[in-house]
């Protein structure tokens, strides 16, 4: 009887690790919102440490507390674009239905890093507000008798992935300085994967969600070498967050889709002094 029990909880446990696995679908939106998020913690890093006196890591954790860019992601479903495409966009996607609410505002920064006797570097960064939503489609609601298929050449040219054939909803929380709102939101796939970001509260006014979906994102001021890749409270953070997968590579962010956390490829940090 106890050999019974012991089997039962073992393939329970097993079906559990099954269902909660994350699809490539879920890993490739949830991915692109880490990278969002890591944008601006590293942002907030490099203004701390270039700024005055050598932080400590307490100063550096509590202003990455404070400017933090946090999302939730649940509730995913996946289909294939033909199955619903005479069906009323809106409904599915209310996304896109109006609203008077605060959107997070998202703007890419390039900083650029001298010192004598080093390379030069760069690095993008995002710097997040909330403000109000931009009026898209003008006072009325222009989709409001649109059919999927009647809408997704619009997608395609606003999102820029043509040939989209595939789509995956969910429900996002975001948080940012003390505020939070939770909204749906979408991706759309192409026969080879790429995908389209359809997030109308975090990935509006030029679509940044999309941006590191194409581009990499990595803190290379921050990695060094040079002064402030130098200070402790920088090289706490980079060695705390950085990470060795298999997926991870040199230059760019590798990201946990289950954790929604992002750092550099764990060699990276090794390289330097």
């Amino acid at each position: 009887m106890r050999l019974q029990i012991t089997l039962c909880i073992a393939l329970l446990a097993m079906f559990a690790g099954v269902a909660s696995a994350a699809t490539p679908v879920e890993t490739t939106v949830r991915n692109a919102y880490s990278k969002l998020s890591y944008a601006v913690d590293i942002d907030t890093v490099y203004q701390v440490a270039s700024h005055g006196k050598d932080p400590t890591a307490t100063d550096l954790a509590d202003s990455l507390a404070k400017h933090a860019l946090k999302f939730q992601l649940s509730n995913f479903n996946e289909g294939q674009i033909h199955d619903i495409s005479e069906q009323n966009f809106l409904r599915l996607f209310p996304q896109h239905a109006p609203d008077n609410n605060e959107v997070i505002q998202t703007q890419l920064k390039t900083h650029k890093y001298n010192e004598a006797n080093l390379p030069a570097a760069s690095m993008d960064t995002i710097v997040a507000k909330w403000g109000p939503a931009a009026s898209w489609h003008g006072d009325n609601n222009v989709l409001a008798d649109y059919t999927v298929r009647e809408w997704i050449p619009i997608l395609q040219a606003e999102l820029g992935v043509p040939h989209l054939v595939s789509y995956c909803t969910y429900t996002v929380t975001v948080s940012f300085e003390g505020k939070s709102r939770t909204y749906p939101a979408a991706a759309f796939f192409d026969k080879d994967g790429n995908a389209a970001i359809d997030d109308t509260v975090a990935g509006g006014n030029g679509n940044l969600l999309q941006y590191f979906l194409q581009h990499p994102i990595y803190p290379q001021i921050l990695v060094g070498p040079n002064t402030i890749s130098a200070k402790p409270a920088v090289r706490n953070f980079l060695e705390a967050n950085q990470k060795s997968a298999a997926s991870c590579k040199s230059g760019d962010a590798c990201c946990d889709a289950e954790a929604m956390q992002c750092g550099v490829f764990s060699a990276d940090i090794r390289r330097e002094p």
